[in-house]
């Protein structure tokens, strides 16, 4: 059971306060719990590290060209006034990519853990103007999309079935398939996408998997892919 914990009592009332609002007890003995400190929000399970939401760590390595993230910029091809939803946000790591070469992205994250450790990652981060965030789940909210501004792209990163050599999953991705146990159908998802998105949906998927449909193209990286897909939203522009 997911409680909330503190620090130090200097963190203790903004504890309770997200506590509320997450419907968490208030809990600084047992995990898995998130907790409030000097270095900001953080999810901590038995058997690991604190794990933090980062968008600068992926800032500075786009910065320095060490990010290795070439594949993904080839089939999301960010630049400035480029607009990007990120619609499966989970730690936000793409999305800060992204952000950091000029596009304007929104992320949407559904569960509401996940969604706090993204808020307050934000409200710590640099790419604020080019990076927000919304609550809500990614089919229901592409839906939604008012048809003058459909996003240029959608990107999908959909939860992968959890490998049987575990040690090849990262401890933060681990977490993250004990987090959220709750996933959108990503065909359901995809096909809304298509729909919705201008120019293109991106679907970062196992390099081995099948595709979930017959991508357009697609940009091989080293342990996964990205199927592209042509955009359907340009069609549904008001003129």
């Amino acid at each position: 059971m997911l409680s909330i914990g503190f620090e130090s009592e200097a963190f203790a009332e903004q504890a309770e306060m997200l506590g509320k609002r997450l419907g968490l007890e208030v809990d600084n003995v047992h995990e898995p719990r998130l907790c409030i400190g000097e270095s900001g929000l953080s999810l901590k399970f038995p058997g690991f590290s604190p794990v933090f939401a980062d968008f600068e760590k992926s800032r500075r390595r786009v910065l320095h060209n060490r990010g290795g993230q070439d594949a993904l910029i080839r089939a999301c091809r960010p630049a400035p006034g480029v607009r990007i939803v990120d619609a499966t946000a989970g730690w936000g790591r793409d999305a800060a990519v992204l952000a950091s070469l000029g596009a304007q992205v929104t992320m949407i994250e559904q569960n509401p853990v996940m969604h706090a450790l993204l808020e307050d990652a934000l409200q710590r981060s640099s790419l604020q103007e080019n990076l927000s965030l919304v609550q809500g789940e990614a089919g229901e909210w592409l839906t939604q999309l008012e048809s003058e501004v459909p996003p240029d792209v959608i990107y999908l990163d959909p939860m992968h079935p959890v490998r049987q050599k575990s040690a090849l999953v990262q401890k933060d991705m681990q977490i993250l398939q004990q987090l959220v146990n709750k996933q959108p159908n990503p065909h359901a998802v995809l096909a809304i996408a298509i729909s919705r998105a201008k120019r293109s949906v991106v679907v970062k998927w196992p390099q081995k998997s099948p595709p979930l449909a017959e991508p357009t193209s697609r940009i091989p990286g080293k342990t996964v892919r990205f199927d592209v897909y042509a955009g359907l939203g340009r069609m549904l522009i008001k003129e």
